[in-house]
């Protein structure tokens, strides 16, 4: 019986080893992506100045088509 015991105890140590290192795993991606959002954020501002502009353009484009012909004439 005290045999039996004994080895018993052995087999569930194993278990917690895995998850722990899926856990291990986790932390370390994540971390990764945290660092490169934290760039990509600074960037959003400039490239959302940029990003104004464009759409601006459009805009006049077709205005001033219309209204160089008036003053042309």
């Amino acid at each position: 019986y005290t045999p039996t015991p004994t080895s018993t105890p052995p087999p569930p140590p194993p278990p917690p080893p895995p998850p722990v290192t899926t856990t291990t795993t986790t932390t370390p991606p994540f971390q990764l992506p945290q660092l490169p959002c934290i760039l990509p954020a600074p960037f959003c501002p400039p490239s959302s100045s940029p990003a104004t502009p464009p759409p601006q353009q459009p805009q006049p484009g077709p205005g001033p088509v219309p209204t160089s012909p008036p003053p042309a004439s």
